[in-house]
Formats: C-alpha cells, sequence, structure tokens
C-alpha cells in the first residue's frame, strides 16, 4: 500500500516539500531502545537548527511542546516506515538500529 493511502496527510506534507524543495530527515527511535526525556529534548533542539522538515515517530516519549505546533516537523506515534523512507522528499535518516528498522532502511 502506498503513502498516499496509508496516511493521506502526511503525503501532503511531503509533497509539499518536494514542492518547496525543501529536504526531509527522518527520525525513527523504536518502541524498545530506552531514551531519556532530555535526550529527545535535545533531538528536537538539534533537529531545529538543522533548517529542513523532518518526519519523527516517536511513540514513547513526548517531544517538546514547541515541536508539536512547528511546521517544520511532523511528529505521530506511528508512521509508516517504508512508505516515507521511499518518498523522495527524504533526503536522509536515523534509527536506532533494531533488526527491523535496520532492514527498512536498507
Amino acid at each position: 500500500m502506498r503513502l498516499q493511502e496509508k496516511d493521506p496527510e502526511l503525503y501532503q506534507w511531503l509533497e509539499a516539500a518536494t514542492a518547496d524543495n525543501e529536504k526531509v530527515v527522518y527520525i525513527g527511535l523504536g518502541t524498545v531502545a530506552r531514551w531519556r526525556q532530555w535526550s529527545v529534548d535535545v533531538f528536537y533542539d538539534g533537529l531545529n537548527q538543522l533548517g529542513c522538515k523532518v518526519v519523527w515517530s516517536l511513540r514513547t516519549y513526548k517531544a517538546p511542546e514547541a515541536a508539536y505546533s512547528n511546521p517544520k516537523f511532523w511528529i505521530k506515534d506511528w508512521i509508516p516506515q517504508i512508505e516515507v523512507l521511499h518518498h523522495p522528499a527524504v533526503k536522509a535518516g536515523m534509527t536506532h538500529c533494531g533488526f527491523g528498522g535496520t532492514l527498512e532502511f536498507i
């Protein structure tokens, strides 16, 4: 199934990034890896300074409140990872390096 069928809003958001020639970074921190809240906050600060758009699958933790109103960030507890990674606007990604995520990134 394609991204536009699985998550039409995210698809439109990525298409707008493509139209505006913006680069997108995908972040998938996984559900098993244990992160401290301060590290999630630091990730946001660093990603926000990149100047690109960010799709962030963040199930267990909350991003800083500012991230949810930041138009450059798409944050949900579930993201169709394979379809997002296949979208031409996505130029880079970061994974927690679990087996499934690593295979999907490859």
